[in-house]
């Protein structure tokens, strides 16, 4: 640490940039929104007009379905792994808010491992 900035310069400028990030984030997710209106506008005005792909002298632009999981029933999943043992079907890492709660509770999990994770917080007084 510098002699000449105190541990609450740092801070202070860890705040300046916190204010600054979330200033873009919000931008960024108002064009987010835009751009998701226009490609389901694209989308809609291809599929009336049975195309895939088109474009011009600036853009381009192409239709790619992609099919994707997306459980209905969780009970049945649940099952259906656990019958084959296809744990793979899982993305691995466990839920930290319920880990917390287990182990709030004086509770082990098997396996599983407390890791001390650092955050910093610097917050507007």
């Amino acid at each position: 640490m510098s002699a000449t900035r105190s541990i609450n310069d740092v801070a202070d400028d860890i705040l300046k940039l916190q204010t600054k990030r979330k200033k873009l984030e919000d931008q960024a997710e108002t064009i987010k929104k835009e751009e998701d209106t226009l490609k389901l506008e694209l989308a809609k005005m291809a599929d009336e007009a049975k195309l895939t792909f088109g474009g011009n002298k600036k853009s381009a632009w192409n239709l790619a379905p992609s099919v994707v999981p997306q459980v209905a029933n969780w009970d049945e999943f649940y099952a259906w792994i656990a019958k084959k043992k296809y744990f793979h079907m899982l993305q691995r890492r466990p839920a930290v808010k319920a880990c917390q709660e287990i182990w709030g509770q004086g509770g082990a999990i098997p396996g599983v491992e407390k890791f001390t994770q650092m955050k910093v917080n610097v917050k507007d007084v």
